[in-house]
């Protein structure tokens, strides 16, 4: 029965990648977007585009480019060294229409969900995805296997979107599936809702003496981003176009 409601899973994810509009994006940036006259870093500035905000993809491109979108991190403890590395965001310059102008943005802040519904910020994952995207039209699994050993809950939304909740005793894990994405958007929604920065942001706060150390970020071969922490992960992959977002957590 598993096997048929995976499949019936990633059939749907596939559906909706042939489905979803790409040519309307949203800013993601929470201190805006800057758009440039020319498709490059040196191109005038013509104007920040505010986070939030929808823009039309033209299909033109500019210069590929990486931005510096998490600094790394070192942490000193009792067990030695822990080291967290810098994420660099890869991207290329689009170009957009906005405002009734026409100009060069960095794609790697883009995203085709609008982070907000209506200028209302949502403080957790849940309600951003059925504030912004709709109630979930399918439970695909759902499985209450007792306490012990926890369950499973499984929803596909109406953009093709599914969330997986798994809960056990100690702990538990969020997976989330988008069926068109980068690594760049996978970082920004993790960040936005996982902190996935606050080794960086929170290090002078570390108690060396036995702190537990936030997640710290590895970039693997592939590309995908780990974040490892003494309590918790989250991972961020891209499989045949289908951006994968694992987040788990326990005591």
């Amino acid at each position: 029965m598993r096997f048929l409601l995976i499949c019936f899973l990633f059939t749907a994810i596939l559906s909706a990648q042939k489905r979803i509009d790409l040519s309307i994006q949203y800013v993601w940036a929470e201190s805006g977007l800057t758009m440039r006259a020319e498709g490059n870093a040196e191109g005038e500035k013509m104007m920040v585009i505010p986070f939030g905000a929808e823009v039309k993809m033209t299909g033109e491109w500019g210069e590929y480019l990486k931005v510096k979108a998490m600094d790394g991190v070192r942490y000193e403890t009792e067990n030695g060294t822990s080291i967290g590395e810098p994420y660099l965001m890869e991207g290329e310059y689009e170009r957009v229409e906005y405002g009734g102008k026409t100009g060069y943005v960095f794609n790697g802040y883009l995203f085709y969900c609008p982070p907000e519904d209506k200028g209302s910020r949502s403080e957790d994952f849940e309600t951003w995805m059925t504030s912004v995207i709709g109630l979930p039209d399918t439970i695909l699994f759902e499985d209450d296997t007792g306490k012990m050993m926890g369950s499973r809950h499984m929803y596909l939304f109406p953009n093709g979107m599914t969330l997986t909740y798994e809960e056990y005793e100690g702990g538990g894990s969020t997976t989330i599936t988008f069926p068109v994405g980068s690594i760049a958007n996978g970082f920004t929604v993790a960040n936005r809702f996982w902190n996935v920065d606050q080794a960086v942001k929170n290090k002078k706060d570390f108690n060396g003496q036995g702190g537990i150390i936030p997640e710290l970020l590895k970039i693997l071969d592939d590309g995908s981003l780990h974040f490892q922490g003494d309590m918790s992960e989250t991972k961020i992959m891209v499989a045949g176009g289908i951006l994968i977002i694992y987040s788990a957590g326990g005591c």
